[in-house]
């Protein structure tokens, strides 16, 4: 954290953070003073925002859509807009699977708990790379794009309620490494895909034919979608059959 030459810039959504999340974040704020210079300068910078998580996402996408702007100030995402993130996320996968068969000798399915839909692209990816996965399954909150999409062909986010829910990571109504799935899918045709997201950015709807909707069922069979009731009575059942807090 004491480099010259980064500046590191982080939003979070107030409503969507507990108050000790909140606290962690903001205290990570470091004056570093410039060596050459004696000039003191914010290098971590850290923003609550009163929007949501899909909006923030969408921002960071609109600034990467911006080449002159990138390429002048040297721009880098830390988030799975990156692809770098998901590249790393691919290797996870391997090391998962070897821990599990290390013989290599029989296909797993894949359970993921999915937000912005990179773990479960990654997945996608690594089935692809020969990685014996037979199904990912992805499970989403009431924040449901993913699940509406991959189960009905029903990529939609015009009047859809955004959900404030207990498990706020996956609080993701516009998923959006899901068009990088699309393009895995649909044969690898970044024109089709282009044509797709333009549709869904000007309307809000997308609707998969039946072919199309076939060709997801090659990485995920069927797709999870849960309340917070649900939520909340899995985490209890967990913390009194084996003592173990998991993160909603």
């Amino acid at each position: 954290h004491n480099s010259e030459r980064i500046n590191v810039f982080c939003m979070f959504p107030y409503k969507q953070v507990t108050p000790l999340q909140a606290k962690q974040l903001t205290t990570a704020m470091h004056i570093h003073t410039q060596t050459k210079s004696s000039q003191s300068r914010q290098v971590i910078n850290v923003y609550r925002t009163d929007r949501t998580s899909d909006e923030q996402c969408l921002l960071i996408k609109d600034i990467f859509g911006d080449a002159a702007f990138i390429e002048k100030y040297n721009v880098c995402a830390m988030n799975s807009v990156n692809f770098v993130r998901i590249a790393a996320q691919v290797c996870y996968y391997f090391y998962a699977y070897l821990q599990v068969v290390p013989n290599v000798d029989q296909r797993i399915d894949v359970s993921i708990p999915s937000g912005a839909f990179g773990n479960t692209f990654a997945g996608a990816l690594a089935k692809v790379m020969g990685l014996p996965i037979r199904h990912l399954i992805p499970c989403c909150n009431e924040n449901n794009i993913v699940f509406r999409t991959l189960m009905f062909g029903d990529f939609n986010n015009r009047d859809q309620t955004y959900f404030w829910t207990k498990s706020p990571a996956m609080d993701v109504q516009v998923a959006y490494n899901m068009e990088r799935f699309f393009w895995l899918c649909l044969n690898r045709n970044a024109s089709v895909v282009k044509d797709i997201m333009h549709t869904f950015e000007r309307t809000g709807v997308y609707k998969f034919d039946y072919v199309q909707q076939q060709q997801f069922r090659k990485f995920v069979k069927v797709a999870y979608t849960v309340s917070d009731s649900q939520i909340e009575s899995i985490t209890q059942h967990f913390v009194r059959t084996y003592n173990y807090a998991p993160c909603p």
